[in-house]
Parts: C-alpha cells; sequence; structure tokens
C-alpha cells in the first residue's frame, strides 16, 4: 500500500462502523502527521449523552471544517457528504462485523463507566443494545453510501483498511516512508 500521499494531505477524514476502530487509528495518525483530531462524538453529544440541537450541531461540523487542518473521526452520514467535499483524504474502516463487536466488548471493559477522551463529560462508557443494531445494520444500510461517495468524489487520497492486520500494516508503512 502506498500510504506517502497521505502526508501531503491536511484534511482527513476516518469513517466506519461502529467499533471498527475509527478513534484508535485517527488518534494514531494525528500523531505521525501532527494533525489536530476532532471526534464527531465529542461534537454532537451533551453532557449525559444528550444530543445536540440540530442546527447546533450543523454550526459545530461546519466550523470543523472551516479549519486549515484536521483529521475527523466518525460517520455521522447527514453531513458526511459535506465531509467528503472537504477532506484530502479519505480512509474507511470497512471491517467486518464481528471485529467492530469485539473492538466495542473491548472498549466497554476498558472504559467501563468511565469517561473517555473522545466523547464529552459525563458521557461514560456502558454497553448499550443499539449499539449492537447500529453495527448489524451499517453494512446493510451505510456501507454503499461510503463506497459510492468514494467513487462520486475521489480524494487525493483515499484507503479501505479490512481488518486490524490492515490498520498495522498501514501504520507500518506509513513510518517507514518517514
Amino acid at each position: 500500500m502506498e500510504t506517502a500521499e497521505i502526508k501531503a494531505c491536511k484534511k482527513i477524514i476516518v469513517v466506519g462502523n461502529d467499533g471498527s476502530g475509527k478513534t484508535y487509528f485517527s488518534l494514531k495518525l494525528g500523531e505521525i502527521l501532527g494533525l489536530p483530531v476532532y471526534h464527531l462524538d465529542k461534537e454532537f453529544f451533551h453532557k449525559g449523552w444528550s444530543i445536540t440541537p440540530r442546527e447546533e450541531w450543523l454550526e459545530k461540523h461546519r466550523r470543523l471544517l472551516e479549519q486549515d487542518e484536521w483529521i475527523i473521526d466518525g460517520y455521522y452520514p447527514a453531513n458526511l457528504k459535506e465531509r467528503f467535499l472537504c477532506a484530502d483524504a479519505v480512509i474507511y474502516l470497512d471491517v467486518p462485523n464481528l471485529l467492530c463487536y469485539r473492538h466495542l466488548l473491548k472498549r466497554n471493559k476498558e472504559h467501563k463507566y468511565v469517561n473517555r477522551t473522545d466523547l464529552p463529560e459525563n458521557c461514560p462508557e456502558y454497553l448499550r443494545a443499539e449499539q449492537f443494531r447500529a453495527i448489524r445494520q451499517f453494512n446493510s444500510t451505510e456501507r454503499n453510501r461510503v463506497y459510492s461517495y468514494m467513487k462520486r468524489y475521489p480524494r487525493q487520497f483515499m484507503c479501505v483498511l479490512h481488518s486490524d492486520f490492515e490498520v498495522k500494516e498501514f501504520f507500518k508503512d506509513l513510518e517507514l516512508d518517514e
């Protein structure tokens, strides 16, 4: 995989299913490239998992996209097209559902009832049935949208990774290119 091209990118989106590894990937990529990382969950939710009102959310999202440099981690289909159109690079973590479930369970075990840095204050990690439903439904409802956008809106760098192994290889190649 040719990863050197991503080094010239200043606006990168990382998309995928819940539990696909977007946050891990974004944080590691941000560290390597020296780019700020923004987690859409942290922007979308308020304390106690309350949802940001639609107009406020759209304004927050617009302000993020106006910045000169970023890695944005998250899916949120309502404004995915805008992120695609602003991004220099798209990373799609198209991993199997079983791996998403495994990541979700591991994340819950490590952070149960504790705030994660990629979430707002007072939004502790805990398993919710809707997370499992969302993972199960993603490939039938959202997967085609991502591939369609990748085809319609080609970016400077586009990459699809299908496993933890491919993620490790991506970073190994990226670090070797330095």
